[in-house]
Formats: structure tokens, C-alpha cells, sequence
């Protein structure tokens, strides 16, 4: 049932089809002459999924359907998307190679998956969240390419933070550590790249992976650091607006600047977007989401593998003390994060006033990982469905509060000079 839910979650929020042991969703009405366009589930598929989640997938269906028929490739009738999977598999599994990139002597393994128009460089955010895709499952799997993405990744790793950016001057220096600019200002990177370790152990079962001298320290470190306190530094204002990631007593993360008097002047979540960043007087960050906030979930599944890695290593204390902060966080998440009148999770507690009651799509993280029960990952998915689920995918920001009154901070379009 996790597995089912943590599969869906996943679709939501990259606008893929959702596969469960080989079965696919189906258009049966348009493939039989039909003017329907709502999607249906095949009976295989249906019979695979949980009786108790069919009502949620029922419910959905058409828009789940209208995530995916705007990716189709050209050339292809869109009703044909469900009915084809695999002639659109081969067409990703094509699309993969240009992600993929090295150093000039081939020592340094990287996966540019920013954008493929514009972010040219490494994001460590967007690596880790990008390599069981690219290189873990389906046919462009390639686990020692894949090893080799998470041991340069490692590399960078300082004080537990890896960076939220990577960037040459030049082309032959493009790759190389000794010249890259660092970018160690994101609260999240860290968090997603142990995931990736997650991902590709599950994967492949290479657990020793874990034990070897690329990965090992590097590991221990960012566990260390997030448990006892970590540094994020502000890229264009160094020392001015750092801020610092503290576990607190309950096992929750809060990330905030050092200086109170600059709580608003700073983004280090995944939403970083700072109009101001080099002019001093310029626009403060556009969500500025310091505090405790929803990215908590990320953490409490790097506690739960850590339990997981120490037992493997058979450090019993240190398995013992990750399964008791493991068991102390998720009870702190789920008291304080759940909206039980919103049916909703909170995006940030403890934190910007303003941000608390935004339906976001970060809440999507926690479905499937046992952060929640199952009634209340019905209705997070639910919500996230009826607020956030586009055609193009899901929105950033819902037009509705928490409350159902209208979000006054929503604009559903910006003008390019404001990106």
C-alpha cells in the first residue's frame, strides 16, 4: 500500500504515468471509438492496487491523465499515451543521454538536470533527485554510473552541507573541483543526497557502498552536522545573511538566519528564487519559507535509513539513537504539521506567519513513508490533487488558503521581467 501511494506522490510530482507491477493507466473509452478524454484504469491495474485507495484513483483519474498527455512526443495521437507505454518509454530512455556529463579527464561524473535550456551547470538538489530516474531503474540503468554521480557529488560535500550549485568560468576548466564556485546555501541538498544513497542501496543492495572512503565520511558528516548544527552561507552576502540548521528538541529541523532582524531576506529551500541576491538593495527573496518547515519529512526518512545504515554496520548505539529520533520526529510531525480542518499538512510552522497556511506542494513528501496515517494520506493527496494538480503539472502555490478563503498572495501568472 506505501509503495502504491509513494508511486503515485512520485507521479504527481514529476507529471509522469504511474507504474505498478507492469500495468499501466488506460484510455479504454477513446481506444474504442469513444469522444471521452478522461482516463480509466485497466481492471489488471485496478486489481493490483489496495481496495481502500481505488476511490482515490477513481476520483482522480482524469487528471492524472492530463498530467501526462501534454508531455507526449509529437507525432503521437495523445489518446495513444496509456495505450503505448512502451514506445514512449523508448522515447524517454533517448532522451537521457544529454543529462549525463564529465570533466575533461573523465574522473568527474555529473548529471546536469537543472534544465536542459538554461541551468547548465550542477544543481545538487536536482542530481539527487534526478538519479533513480536517469540511472537506477528502466532501461538506461547504469549503476556504476551511478556510483560515480554520488562519489563526486560526495567530493563537494563541506560541514555536512552539500552544495545547491556548482559553476566553471570556462569550458576547460568545466568539471574540475580545484575551479568550481560553490554554492553551500541550500537546507535541502543534504537531505536529498542521502536519500539518493537510499535510493540506490534499495536499488542494488550494495549497502558496503556506504563503508568506502568516498562516501563514508561524507555521510557520517552530514549526519553529524545536521544533528548537532550546521552552516549555510549566503552566496552574494557571506557572513551578512548565513544561516544555520539546528535539530531541536522534538527532532525537527529549523533552518533561519543567524541575525533575526534579517528573517525574511533569505531563501534556502528548494523555493529560492531572490531578485536581490547581488544588488543589496534590491527585492527580498519571493518565499522566504525560514523556520520549520515541511522539508522535515526529507528528514525524518534520513533518520529512519540511518537506523538502517548503523544496524547494517552493526553500530547498535548509534542504530539504537537513530530509531529513537526517528520515532520522536514523526511524532512532533505529525502533531504539529497536520491541518486536521484543511485535511492538509502546514508548509511551515514556527516560523514566517505568513507562510503557515499556504497549500504547497511539499506536503506531497510525506505520503507513503509512514510519517502519517492512512487517513491522513488520503486527504493530503486529495488536497494536493484538488488544489495544486495541473495539465502542466502541480502548481507551487494553491489560489485557496488552508481555511478554503482565497489566497491573496496567489498569482497564477508572472511577467518575465519578475523571474
Amino acid at each position: 500500500m506505501q509503495r502504491t501511494l509513494r508511486l503515485l506522490a512520485i507521479g504527481l510530482i514529476t507529471g509522469s504515468a504511474v507504474q505498478d507491477k507492469g500495468v499501466l493507466f488506460q484510455d479504454r473509452r477513446v481506444a474504442s471509438g469513444s469522444s471521452a478524454s478522461s482516463a480509466c484504469m485497466t481492471s489488471q491495474a485496478l486489481a493490483a492496487v489496495p481496495t481502500s485507495f481505488r476511490l482515490i484513483l477513481r476520483k482522480h483519474q482524469s487528471l492524472l491523465a492530463q498530467v501526462v498527455r501534454p508531455h507526449w512526443a509529437r507525432g503521437v495521437h495523445a489518446t495513444r499515451v496509456w495505450a503505448r507505454p512502451q514506445r514512449l518509454r523508448r522515447r524517454l530512455d533517448a532522451a537521457v543521454p544529454p543529462f549525463f556529463r564529465t570533466d575533461s579527464s573523465g574522473r568527474w561524473h555529473y548529471l546536469v538536470a537543472a534544465s536542459k535550456d538554461h541551468f547548465m551547470e550542477p544543481w545538487g538538489r536536482d542530481t539527487s533527485i534526478s538519479l533513480k530516474g536517469l540511472l537506477l531503474v528502466g532501461a538506461t540503468s547504469d549503476w556504476r554510473e551511478a556510483r560515480r554521480v554520488l562519489e563526486t557529488l560526495a567530493h563537494y560535500e563541506r560541514d555536512g552541507i552539500i552544495p545547491n550549485r556548482l559553476q566553471w568560468s570556462n569550458s576547460e576548466q568545466w568539471g574540475d573541483p580545484e575551479h568550481a564556485e560553490r554554492w553551500y546555501n541550500s537546507a535541502d541538498s543534504s537531505l536529498w543526497y542521502v536519500l539518493a544513497l537510499r535510493d540506490y542501496v534499495e536499488r542494488t543492495g550494495d549497502w558496503d557502498f556506504l563503508s568506502t572512503e568516498q562516501i563514508q565520511p561524507h555521510l557520517q558528516n552530514i549526519l553529524t552536522q545536521y544533528t548537532r548544527g550546521a552552516r549555510l552561507t549566503h552566496h552574494y552576502r557571506p557572513g551578512e545573511l548565513d544561516s544555520v540548521i539546528q535539530m531541536r528538541r522534538d527532532g525537527l529541523l529549523d533552518v533561519r538566519p543567524e541575525s533575526p532582524s534579517h528573517f525574511n531576506e533569505t531563501a534556502i529551500s528548494w523555493m529560492d528564487t531572490d531578485p536581490g541576491g547581488v544588488d543589496k538593495s534590491g527585492p527580498r527573496p519571493k518565499t522566504p519559507r525560514n523556520g520549520v518547515s515541511i522539508e522535515n519529512a526529507l528528514w525524518i526518512q534520513v533518520l529512519q535509513f540511518s537506523r538502517d545504515y548503523f544496524a547494517f554496520v552493526k553500530n547498535k548505539p548509534e542504530a539504537d539513537r537513530y530509531e529513537l529520533l526517528t520515532a520522536k520526529a514523526r511524532a512532533a510531525f505529525q502533531e504539529q504539521f497536520w491541518n486536521a480542518p484543511a485535511g492538509a499538512l502546514y508548509d511551515v510552522i514556527d516560523g514566517n506567519p505568513d507562510e503557515k497556511d499556504i497549500i504547497r506542494p511539499g506536503q506531497i513528501w510525506a505520503v507513503g513513508h509512514g510519517l502519517l496515517t492512512w487517513e491522513q494520506e488520503q486527504a493530503v493527496f486529495n488536497t494536493v490533487t484538488r488544489t495544486l494538480l495541473t495539465p502542466k503539472g502541480l502548481r507551487t502555490r494553491a489560489p485557496t488558503r488552508a481555511d478554503g478563503s482565497l489566497d491573496p498572495g496567489y498569482q497564477g501568472r508572472f511577467p518575465r521581467v519578475d523571474i
